[in-house]
């Protein structure tokens, strides 16, 4: 059995540091029917991997789920040095975890380095089709390259995509009341000093700048909320407040954004 078969199964594992000058091609393979463009916390699936690549050169291959990895990317390789390829549906992969595996990769001179969903090749070594040199990269966040094939994996991806991104805003100091209660899209600014209540949802590219108030049952939608503004179950779109606005309950903006 050829050990490069793509697999439906979750693999494993990994995280970040630096790459030598190497010249790297990043192919990003979707598989049929494999929920990459599912809407995850405000992006499909396919945009998170795009991001976790974007200091390479990219290229996007469908393909079949029986499909050999080798026979499908040897036709999208040039002159670089070495390939990775990730997963179309694999939306909690980082920049830092990609950036961690090439790094090991090279620093290891791997002509093959398996990741828990994916693989890093040396590009001599796959148009000779002799892997001599290879390894596991096992110390990887296993995590990182969950992948989603079903409802129910994509509903787990968006709930560890939700903590992913609840996280990231406490350790910038705002204050969430009740976390669990509350949607952010993943694009979404939040200055330190923001205390945010129950049931607030803030979506598209929205900012909220510093020390605001979100009260319970606000719908915040691609707009830019001004310095020390209080809001209490208001709907704002499109629309853009100053500094030291408050609202009353049950304010309705549905604007132009400017």
């Amino acid at each position: 059995m050829n050990e490069f078969i793509i697999s439906t199964d979750i693999l494993s594992e990994f995280e970040l540091i630096h790459t030598f000058d190497y010249k790297i091609r990043a192919i990003i393979l979707k598989p049929e029917n494999c929920f990459f463009d599912a809407d995850i916390m405000g992006l499909e699936s396919i945009k998170y991997v795009e991001n976790a690549l974007q200091k390479y050169e990219i290229t996007q291959v469908e393909c079949k789920r029986n499909s050999v990895i080798t026979d499908v990317i040897l036709p999208y390789i040039k002159d670089e040095d070495y390939v990775i390829v990730l997963y179309a549906n694999t939306p909690l992969i980082t920049e830092n975890t990609v950036l961690d595996a090439i790094d090991y990769a090279t620093t290891k001179q791997l002509d093959c380095c398996k990741l828990f969903y994916g693989v890093i090749f040396k590009v001599a070594a796959l148009k000779n089709q002799k892997f001599e040199n290879t390894a596991q990269a096992d110390f990887l966040s296993k995590e990182d390259f969950f992948a989603i094939f079903d409802y129910n994996s994509l509903s787990s991806a968006r709930d560890k995509m939700k903590k992913r991104i609840i996280d990231k805003h406490l350790k910038n100091n705002v204050d969430f009341l009740d976390a669990q209660s509350c949607y952010i899209d993943f694009q979404v600014v939040i200055k330190s000093g923001v205390k945010i209540y129950a049931n607030n949802v803030i979506k598209s590219n929205s900012v909220i700048e510093e020390n605001c108030v979100l009260f319970e049952n606000n719908v915040i939608d691609n707009s830019h909320i001004g310095k020390n503004c209080t809001l209490i179950s208001s709907f704002v779109k499109n629309k853009k407040l100053k500094d030291n606005t408050s609202l009353k309950p049950f304010t309705v903006y549905d604007g132009e954004k400017k």
